[in-house]
């Protein structure tokens, strides 16, 4: 996000995310990656290589449940960061948070052979789709427990936030090397980014939107809703009988009980000379029949 589209940012931060990681088994680090010490040592089962048996133990971790964040983390403790304090040994104690893993699909198992550990090492090939705040550092190391011996994250890939994908990222590299005067590689709609439902404004509503005032919701013509913060087709959500508990809230997955009011955000949108521009993000709630202004911008933020 760049210019006035980096004012979206605190919009994108609540979606699931899915990430590709390789869970080697047999070692726990003090990082619980690759980059850690290790700290302890573990024989290993042969069924780890069983397809059935790793099938079977990832699916046991969807659903909600309690996770412990682990110590070498960018969690802010005490006004400072746990891994800072990680480092000069200090005993980091952070509150355990509610996650959920929307799915765990294992992609394949195999033996491996890391820099620095003296043998091949058993590994697991895993695709998660988790919600926000869920660390798979942890995940791998709960795994390796709940299999009988201990486990760590070797690599980690996050392959999408939200409704982005790894594969329309740019990197840095080619973004440095630009041309002022040619369009940006990769440029991406800020409303499909957004994911919420699209609320196209007549020119008397967009002169209240750009005042920051109220709209009712009964006004407004919501023409589009496509949440990815809705776990894909692909659960196992449903298949193992758990009950839905992540409300969707326009793209954003939030973790609720049954009586908390859902807020739903809305992309307002207009058309200016002709462009199609994203003038505001407005918030309602179940309970009330107003939206109120979270982001509103003065000259809009044009969509591809």
């Amino acid at each position: 996000m760049v210019g006035p589209a980096c004012r979206l940012d605190a919009f994108m931060v609540g979606h699931s995310k899915v990430y590709d990681v390789c869970i080697a088994f047999g070692y726990a680090t003090s990082t619980a990656d690759i980059e850690g010490e290790i700290i302890e040592r573990a024989p290993c089962s042969e069924q780890l290589l069983q397809r059935s048996f790793a099938t079977e133990l990832l699916q046991s971790f969807v659903g909600v449940q309690q996770q412990q964040p682990p110590a070498y983390s960018a969690i802010s403790v005490g006004g400072t960061r746990a891994y800072v304090l990680a480092r000069k040994g200090v005993d980091v104690c952070i509150p355990k948070r509610t996650i959920e893993v929307y799915s765990a699909r294992l992609l394949g198992c195999e033996q491996r052979i890391f820099s620095g550990f003296p043998h091949a090492v058993t590994t697991w090939n895993v695709r998660f789709h988790v919600s926000k705040g869920t660390y798979i550092r942890t995940l791998a190391q709960d795994i390796g427990k709940r299999a009988g011996c201990c486990a760590f994250a070797a690599e980690l890939t996050r392959v999408r936030a939200g409704s982005i994908k790894l594969d329309q990222c740019v990197p840095l590299e080619q973004l440095s090397s630009i041309n002022a005067d040619k369009p940006i590689p990769g440029m991406l709609d800020p409303v499909q980014a957004l994911q919420f439902p699209v609320i196209e404004l007549s020119s008397q509503q967009l002169t209240r939107v750009l005042c920051g005032n109220e709209l009712l919701l009964h006004t407004c013509s919501v023409i589009d809703c496509d949440s990815h913060g809705k776990p894909a087709p692909e659960s196992a959500h449903a298949a193992a009988g758990a009950s839905e508990s992540v409300c969707v809230s326009a793209g954003m997955s939030v973790l609720a009980s049954a009586h908390a009011s859902v807020p739903r955000y809305y992309s307002l949108v207009a058309y200016t000379n002709g462009a199609r521009v994203l003038q505001a993000v407005y918030k309602g709630a179940d309970d009330n029949p107003y939206l109120r202004a979270q982001c509103v911008f003065a000259q809009g933020v044009r969509c591809t």
